[in-house]
This record gives C-alpha cells, structure tokens and sequence, in this order.
C-alpha cells in the first residue's frame, strides 16, 4: 500500500473497531504518516457526524480557543480587514468571536456548506482548526486550500500530531490521518506552500472537564482526596495537536513536484 501523501510503501500497524466496523492503520516507511486504510465510505461518515458531539469543546470554550486563534493568527499580520475563510467551521465560533464582515465559513457538515465562497485566489488567510485528521482525502483538502488563496497567503491549522509529550488515540471514524513535520511539509510542496511553522499547539479547557481526563484512570478512592478548586475556571493545556502555519507560493516560485 502506498503513503496518501509522499507515495512510499506503508506498512499495516494496527487495526481499531468502532461499532462493529474494523478500520487497519497503516504507517509510511518514510513520511511517518499514519492512516486508516481502506478510508469509511460516505454513508459512514454521514451517519457518524449526522450525531457527533465533543463534550470537550463546550461553547464558552471553543469561544475562548477562537479568540487566542485570532490573536494568533494577527501576529502575521492577518486583520479583520484580512479576506478570511474559516474550512470546517462547525459552530462557526471562529467567525462568529471576529465579527468581521471579510471573514466568512465553510462546513461541508453544517448549515454553512455553500460551496460558492470557495473561490479562486479570493483570500489572503485559510483558518482549519482540527480539520485535516478528519478528511479522508488530504490532498484534495491542501489543494482546495491552495485553490482559494492568493500568492503568498497564509494557511492556519492544527492536527493531530503522533510525537507530540501527550498521548493520541486512534479514534477512527472521526480521525482518520495521524501526522508528523515530514508529512506535513511533504503535503504542503504537492500543492505548491511552504511550511512556515510547525509547532506545539496548547489550547484553553473547561477546568471541570480537563481535571476529569487527568483523573479517569485513577481509582474514585484517590479522586476523592483531590481538591482543584483553586484553579481559574479555564485553564490554558497542552494537547497532542501541533499549528502549523504555512504559505502559498508566489507566481512563478511553484513548479510543481
């Protein structure tokens, strides 16, 4: 079998069951990358997203992440005056904490599936936070991106990154890639951007709900000696997600590969 995105043979590592489906992870001997091979078909995806939730991401927290995200992502130069596009939007509280009228979403899964914004070179800034793990087609995802910005914008994303200091979970049907810098960057030449940064990525939590996954795997009698409540009610986490922010190369800097 060989790697979704470099083309070298991958090698099957593991294989994960979710209500009755067997989904095989394979690795790349080269890139690292890991992968479900052979990808959910449509209607798996559409019933499992048909109900997704993520108790972790409560609304005052993904609130919370989209301001640092904007505050992040200013820091390069990008402004509410910025042509923006937010892919993968969800409950578009991205867009939604911004308020600005140049900034506009995109969510195949949500109300905000129009796919006439996905216009050619039309903005400066791709946001995609926590997107690529979850598509089964990487390249076309990039390449869409690489569509719809202008020479030298930005791209600004996360994703799930296997060497990160805290532990992943295969989670198939909902993640369905597994990254590494290599990777990553391999993918962003096919479609002609740089890789600009590639770093750890930490993230605001719900106290309660992070103190609860620090906590599950010890035993109730220990819990019940744990006293939390001086902590602030959000509480700024590392995660097992890198950002990475990259470029889109200017006219005549891409030959392609």
């Amino acid at each position: 079998m060989a790697c979704l995105v470099c083309g070298e043979a991958a090698t099957r590592i593991r294989a994960v069951s979710y209500k009755g489906l067997n989904f095989p992870i394979l690795k790349c001997c080269s890139c690292l990358l890991e992968f479900v091979s052979p990808m959910p078909d449509k209607e798996t995806l559409d019933e499992f997203y048909s109900s997704y939730q993520d108790v972790r991401a409560k609304d005052d927290v993904l609130y919370e992440n989209a301001n640092r995200n904007i505050e992040k992502i200013a820091e390069y130069g990008i402004d509410f005056d910025s042509a923006l596009l937010d892919y993968g939007s969800g409950k578009d509280c991205f867009i939604k904490a911004a308020k600005s009228k140049n900034w506009v979403s995109y969510d195949p899964y949500t109300a905000n599936c129009d796919r006439k914004v996905l216009l050619e070179a039309a903005y400066q800034c791709v946001t995609s936070w926590g997107v690529l793990e979850h598509v089964t087609n990487p390249n076309n995802l990039i390449s869409e991106f690489s569509y719809i910005l202008r020479p030298g914008g930005l791209l600004f994303a996360t994703t799930v990154d296997i060497n990160r200091r805290i532990p992943f979970q295969y989670k198939p049907p909902e993640h369905l890639t597994y990254w590494t810098e290599a990777a990553v960057r391999c993918l962003l030449q096919s479609h002609g951007m740089d890789l600009v940064v590639y770093q750890d990525y930490f993230m605001v939590q719900d106290r309660d709900v992070y103190m609860n996954i620090i906590m599950r795997t010890v035993p109730q009698e220990y819990k019940a000696l744990v006293d939390y409540s001086g902590l602030p009610n959000f509480v700024l986490v590392p995660t097992n997600e890198v950002l990475i922010v990259a470029r889109k190369k200017s006219e005549g800097q891409w030959v392609g590969i």
